[in-house]
């Protein structure tokens, strides 16, 4: 009888463990530091480049660039079963990429200040969104045009990479004031210590019960 219920107790802890719930704390440390890369590209070379680094903390910071005041803020939104979407916005008071013609060039965490992560995600999809005169416009999901490139793993909290930025051509001239990074991550599979420890529990107490068993046979 104590045999049984032992082995019962183990089989239920194993179970408990299978069953834990994707942890809900955000991905990216709150408060931590980032920069965002913002350029445009013309026939003559880089037009405006900026570097803007901030916190990620939900507050929105201010920056200027060629005239223009900007205001930069991002937001984290849990979307349940392990699923982050991590979103950056970058607004302006006139036209980010005024020359026509122009390329827009963009990354976040150039220079080695990516997002930090709390613990290992797989980058699902990443989009680059304009807002202009002709509406909204995005990207393809870049995560899946560059995965075997840059996206294949755990995602470093670059986006193109820590040297380097995607260039989307012809944004010159249609009064683009708003830039959003969207982001949608799910965590990687890798048991808490804690799960780990209470699943190496109920796996001895499996073999102490068929020990028990077999010299009592």
């Amino acid at each position: 009888m104590r045999h049984a219920l032992v082995a019962s107790f183990a089989a239920a802890v194993l179970v408990a463990v299978a069953a834990v719930p994707a942890v809900a704390a955000p991905v990216v440390a709150s408060g931590s530091s980032y920069s965002i890369y913002l350029s445009g590209l013309g026939s003559d070379g880089e037009i405006d480049p900026v570097l803007l680094s901030t916190q990620f903390d939900g507050s929105a910071q201010s920056f200027t660039r060629g005239g223009l005041n900007l205001s930069l803020t991002e937001t984290e939104f849990d979307l349940g079963g392990g699923r982050s979407r991590i979103v950056i916005d970058l607004s302006a008071d006139g036209d980010l990429f005024p020359t026509p013609g122009e390329a827009g060039s963009f990354g976040v965490g150039l220079g080695g200040d990516v997002l930090d992560l709390t613990r290992p995600v797989f980058l699902d999809a990443g989009f680059i969104r304009l807002t202009g005169a002709f509406g909204v416009w995005s990207t393809n999901n870049l995560a899946d045009d560059y995965r075997d490139l840059y996206f294949s793993g755990a995602w470093d909290g670059a986006f193109m990479t820590t040297n380097g930025t995607i260039a989307i051509g012809n944004t010159g001239n249609w009064n683009i004031t708003h830039v959003r990074w969207e982001f949608e991550v799910s965590d990687l599979a890798v048991p808490e210590p804690g799960a780990l420890s209470l699943a190496g529990i109920a796996l001895l107490a499996l073999v102490g019960v068929r020990r028990r068993g077999s010299l009592s046979r």
